[in-house]
C-alpha cells in the first residue's frame, strides 16, 4: 500500500519565482505519509537477478554493483488521482504548471557498509556520479512487498524472488507480460539529470522543463503515465550505484529515512 499527503508553503522546498502582478504560485507535494490514498510507488530492478525485485525495500537503486551488474529504480506519482482526489483539479485547471522537482535522500552508496540513519561522509565510491531521470514509456510496472521488513539499505541491493505482479528486469509484471526491452521502457529524452556525490542523507534534486511536460501529459492522459526511471551514467562499471530512501523507509516506524518527494509549482 503506498500513501500520500498534501500541503502547501515551503516547509520541505522553498521556490522562487516571478509571477505576473496579481498571480500567485502555489505548491503542491506527494509524498509517503500515513495519511490515505494511493499516489505513490517505487521499487528497483536488477540486470544480474532478472527475476528479482525490492518494492518494499528501504532503499531504491540506480547504478552497478561490485560486478558491474546494472541496477535501476521506478518511481511512479499518480498526478492525476492526486489532482482529483485531494486538490480538486487545481493541477489540471491551473493556469500554467511553473516547475516539477523530484527530491530523493541518499541512503548508501556503494562499497560502504551499512545504509540507514547516520550522516556525514557515506564512504565507498567518491566519485560524483550522474544519475538521469527518464520517463517510461509502458507497462505498468508493480511494486509488490519484496523486501518489505528491512530496516537498514545495506543487504538489499540483490533485491528478492519477485512474487506475481512486481517489476523485474525482464517484465514489468512478473513474469509476464514483459517488458519489450530487457530494464525497461523508457523515452530516449531524459527527462531530468543531476550529479550525486557520496554523502550520506543529502536531499537530491531532478528538476527541468521536461518534467513539467511529463506531469501536463500525465494529468491529460491518466493512462499514459507509467512513472519515471533513474538510470546512473556508469551504471555497467564497478561499484557505481547510490541508493536512495524508498517510501517504506519513511513510513517504517521509527523512520529510516525520508522517500521521495514530488514537488508541483503552479499558477490557480
Amino acid at each position: 500500500m503506498f500513501k500520500q499527503a498534501s500541503f502547501t508553503g515551503a516547509s520541505l522546498v522553498s521556490l522562487s519565482l516571478l509571477q505576473p502582478i496579481g498571480a500567485h504560485a502555489d505548491t503542491a507535494y506527494i509524498y509517503a505519509t500515513t495519511g490515505s490514498g494511493v499516489y505513490l510507488k517505487d521499487s528497483s530492478i536488477f540486470q544480474d537477478n532478472v527475476n528479482n525485485s525490492n518494492g518494499a525495500g528501504p532503499g531504491i537503486f540506480a547504478g552497478g554493483n561490485g560486478g558491474s551488474s546494472p541496477r535501476r529504480a521506478l518511481i511512479y506519482f499518480d498526478v492525476a488521482g492526486y489532482d482529483t482526489n485531494v486538490l480538486g483539479g487545481a493541477l489540471s485547471g491551473a493556469s500554467s504548471i511553473n516547475s516539477v522537482t523530484l527530491q530523493l535522500v541518499l541512503g548508501k552508496v556503494a562499497g560502504s557498509a551499512g545504509g540507514g540513519g547516520g550522516g556525514g561522509g557515506g564512504g565507498g565510491d567518491t566519485t560524483p556520479r550522474v544519475i538521469k531521470l527518464h520517463k517510461v514509456t509502458s507497462g505498468m510496472w508493480g511494486e509488490g512487498s519484496t523486501g518489505s521488513g528491512y530496516t537498514s539499505i545495506g543487504g538489499t541491493g540483490g533485491g528478492f524472488a519477485a512474487n506475481s505482479t512486481d517489476a523485474t528486469w525482464n517484465a514489468y509484471s512478473y513474469s509476464s507480460p514483459t517488458w519489450s526491452t530487457a530494464g525497461g521502457d523508457y523515452s530516449s529524452t531524459i527527462s531530468a539529470s543531476t550529479t550525486v556525490s557520496q554523502t550520506l542523507n543529502t536531499t537530491y534534486s531532478w528538476s527541468h522543463a521536461n518534467m513539467v511536460s511529463d506531469v501536463q501529459a500525465w494529468l491529460s492522459s491518466p493512462s499514459s503515465n507509467y512513472g519515471w526511471i533513474l538510470i546512473n551514467d556508469d551504471e555497467s562499471s564497478s561499484t557505481t550505484f547510490r541508493a536512495f530512501y524508498s517510501k517504506e523507509a519513511q513510513l517504517q516506524s521509527p523512520s529510516v529515512g525520508t522517500g521521495p518527494i514530488l514537488v508541483i509549482d503552479y499558477t490557480p
